[in-house]
């Protein structure tokens, strides 16, 4: 997965990061990579973001504060 530019993240309430889970979601949506920060497997609220890459999702999780992509 290294390299590969991930297109839309996971926004729901009870999905948004409060520790990082061990391995994060990745999945796909509309033709695209998805990012989970809580690892869920259902229910999700994607919003459409510019492309980044895995460790930069892991990053904003890390010190979420609101989505602001």
């Amino acid at each position: 997965m290294a390299g590969t530019l991930i297109h839309f993240v996971c926004v729901r309430a009870d999905h948004r990061p409060k520790t990082l889970a061990d391995r994060p979601a990745v999945t796909i949506h509309s033709g695209g990579w998805a990012y989970c920060p809580q690892s869920s497997a259902d229910g999700h609220e994607w919003e459409h973001i510019s492309p980044r890459t895995r460790d930069e999702l892991a990053n904003w999780a890390r010190s979420y504060r609101a989505p602001n992509f």
